[in-house]
This record gives C-alpha cells, sequence and structure tokens, in this order.
C-alpha cells in the first residue's frame, strides 16, 4: 500500500516578538483563570475540613489578629496571580528574541506540515493542499553544496543557502 500524503518540510527561523506576546497574554490570562479557580476550590475545601478556623484562632492567639477573611484571601490569591500574568507575557516574547538570536546561528526548527495544512506565501497569498505541492517545489534545493561547521553537524543552514523563509505555517 503507498503513502499519497504529501508533506512540506520548511524551517521555522524567526519568531515575531508581538506574535509572541500575544500568545503569552493569552495563555497568561488562562493561567489567571485556572488560579483563580485552584483558590475557590482551596478555600472551599479547607472551610469544609475546618481548617481555616483553627488557622484563624492561631493567627488570632499568636498575633493577636482576626486571621484571614475571604476577602484577604482572595485578594492575595488575584494578585499573585497578576503577577504570574505579568511574567507570562513578558517572558513569553523574551523567549521569542532569544529563539530568533539562537535560530541565526543553529539555522532554526525543522517542521513538517502534513496535508490539508494552510501554507501562506510571503506576499500573504494562501492556500490549502494543493498549494503544498508549488511550496515544496520551490523551497526544495536545486543542487547541494559542501557544507562545514555547524551545517555539517546538521545544525543549521549552511552560509548563503536559503531557509525557505519566504512560507510560513498558519
Amino acid at each position: 500500500m503507498t503513502d499519497d500524503r504529501r508533506q512540506v518540510r520548511t524551517t521555522l527561523t524567526s519568531i515575531d516578538p508581538r506574535s509572541a506576546a500575544r500568545i503569552g497574554a493569552a495563555v497568561g490570562a488562562c493561567l489567571f483563570m485556572a488560579w483563580m479557580v485552584a483558590a475557590v476550590l482551596l478555600y472551599v475545601l479547607l472551610g469544609a475540613t475546618g481548617v481555616w478556623g483553627r488557622v484563624n484562632s492561631l493567627a488570632g492567639d499568636l498575633l493577636g489578629s482576626d486571621g484571614m477573611s475571604a476577602g484577604m484571601f482572595f485578594g492575595i490569591a488575584a494578585v499573585i496571580g497578576v503577577l504570574e500574568v505579568g511574567v507570562t507575557v513578558l517572558s513569553v516574547p523574551l523567549a521569542a528574541v532569544l529563539y530568533n538570536a539562537v535560530a541565526g546561528y543553529v539555522g532554526g526548527l525543522r517542521i513538517s506540515l502534513g496535508e490539508g495544512t494552510v501554507v501562506e506565501d510571503a506576499d500573504g497569498g494562501s492556500g490549502t493542499s494543493d498549494a503544498v505541492d508549488a511550496v515544496a517545489e520551490s523551497t526544495a534545493p536545486e543542487t547541494p553544496a559542501p557544507v562545514s561547521g555547524a551545517g555539517a553537524a546538521g545544525w543549521g543552514v549552511p552560509s548563503g543557502k536559503s531557509t525557505g523563509g519566504a512560507h510560513r505555517a498558519r
């Protein structure tokens, strides 16, 4: 039986830091929601088992305070969650910049796009798997050149060779 699936092999050579920041913001928002749901579950669980009452009475004996109210608990949880979102939103674009710097040296991440993948040209045109043949033909090397250095070890692309960066996975 023959395998008639078509694949496009390309190299991811750069990531736009602004795009990475948008993804980081979305991931951060999801993490914040998960954090707050976990805080609610923890508060309800500790309240149902009577642990909050014991912790509040211990805090009252040791510190002379009334203990921790629900508002204080959720306020602290929200502040920690907002800090988590901030760290995520700032670290993801930084990771993209670092990836771009490393990919410039080693050539990027090689990926294979399968049947039904939408491929976008550098000029903005797109197509489905019918465009896969055109992309595969346009990114295929004409003749292999002698490779030395990092390229010889399978790292990156030899200098002067195209990485197929005119096409991006979408």
